[in-house]
């Protein structure tokens, strides 16, 4: 803090509690208040780094300072803070190596140092956090393996060590964490498959392990996870083939993400089944869906909720089904993805779709759209119709397209 300010306060010596976040308070971290218990210096610009005689505030139970320039590295004397409850030094230019001392916080429940710049490996140490609930350490460049042991943490309800370099395996040991809600390890380097230890995660709600390079096929144990709500293994080089109705039973899904696994080939109708969810996110690009009987069926149940639907580049072919634009189905609908497939003949629009902004119909076979398609698609800011054999007039319909920012026709016969 600048040196005035700091005079200020020098005299506050039996001071517990201080919170000076959101200020622009400048110059480094210097802390003299020895009966500390709660310090925010959050969201300012202070810089320089973290002194090792911050482990002398041995009654500090809150360490608040996020969002500031503070660079350097994490002192080992950290290790001293064994009343430490919450500490927080995400967003700023932290760098080096976490150091093991780190293992000492046995109270430590929430611990967040995403958004700097640390490197080296996860310490092993960070099992003996055995209070931990919220552990967030993505967006540095930590390397090597998710430790072995992090399945020790039992109390742990938030994992993110997302956007690192983090290069080994998903080790079986996360399965027993049994209080986890939310989990993120994408934008890693992280390969081998998913053990299906995962799938006793029954409290999970958010899964994202997209990004990497995992493999093998994905586990029927995931459809255990009976409180998942979004689920996120895109991006990989999963392969085999995925039967859709594994996740029959989640009723709490609501998105979906299996995009870019080129091997992966994905069963939607067989065995026949109906779903408990209703999603408002799917996403299979890049996909196999060709080893299905055309379009798939289950999307029908799918009612005013979904969103977002993702399906291009997944072998699908012949006439896009009429049923999929029904009232019931298609309402919500505001992002449709369908290029890079064969679909033929015509586009059957039976009914307005209000909210649809982007339609991308792209490299396939259509023949022809709807005379009205200026007055059923009224919302669309971005419609792609390239690289098909549509001929003849261009509908003069499109002109009442008022919010139409991106329309692509070429490559066509008109």
């Amino acid at each position: 803090m600048q040196t005035n300010k700091k005079t200020q306060l020098c005299g506050l010596l039996n001071i517990t509690y201080l919170d000076l976040a959101g200020n622009s308070f400048t110059g480094s971290l210097d802390p003299y208040f020895p009966s500390l218990q709660h310090l925010d210096l959050s969201e300012n610009a202070l810089t320089g780094p973290i002194p090792s005689s911050i482990g002398d505030l041995v009654n500090l139970q809150y360490l608040h300072l996020t969002g500031n320039q503070i660079n350097g590295t994490l002192p080992p004397t950290v290790g001293n803070l064994t009343s430490l409850l919450h500490l927080s030094l995400s967003n700023n230019l932290l760098q080096g190596t976490l150091p093991p001392s780190i293992g000492n916080l046995q109270l430590l429940q929430n611990f967040s140092l995403s958004n700097n710049h640390m490197e080296g490996s996860i310490p092993p140490s960070l099992s003996g956090l055995a209070s931990l609930q919220m552990l967030r350490l993505s967006n540095n460049k930590f390397a090597g393996d998710v430790p072995s042991n992090l399945g020790s943490l039992r109390s742990l309800k938030e994992l993110d060590l997302s956007g690192n370099k983090l290069n080994g395996t998903i080790p079986p040991s996360v399965g027993e964490l049994q209080c986890l809600q939310r989990i993120s390890l994408s934008y890693n380097q992280l390969h081998g498959s998913i053990h299906p230890s995962l799938g006793k995660l029954v409290l999970v709600q958010y899964l994202n392990a997209s990004s990497n390079r995992l493999q093998g096929t994905i586990p029927p144990s995931l459809g255990n996870l009976s409180s998942l709500q979004t689920l996120d293994l895109s991006n990989n080089e999963f392969n085999g083939t995925f039967i859709f109705a594994t996740f029959a039973n989640l009723s709490n899904l609501t998105g979906l993400h299996l995009s870019g696994n080129e091997g992966l080939a994905i069963q939607t109708d067989s065995p026949s089944w109906t779903p408990s969810f209703q999603l408002t996110a799917l996403k299979l690009s890049h996909c196999n869906l060709a080893i299905n009987y055309g379009f798939p069926r289950f999307l029908a149940t799918q009612k005013e909720s979904l969103m977002t639907l993702d399906l291009s580049k997944t072998n699908l072919g012949g006439s896009i089904p009429s049923w999929l634009f029904n009232i019931t189905t298609i309402k919500g609908l505001r992002l449709f993805y369908l290029q890079d497939n064969f679909f033929n003949g015509s586009l059957s629009l039976p009914i307005v779709i209000q909210d649809l902004r982007y339609l991308d119909l792209s490299n396939n076979l259509i023949t022809s759209i709807p005379k009205d398609i200026g007055l059923l698609l009224p919302s669309l800011w971005y419609l792609n119709l390239s690289i098909n054999s549509l001929s003849g007039c261009i509908p003069s319909s499109i002109g009442n397209l008022k919010y139409i920012g991106i329309l692509d026709l070429s490559f066509n016969k008109y």
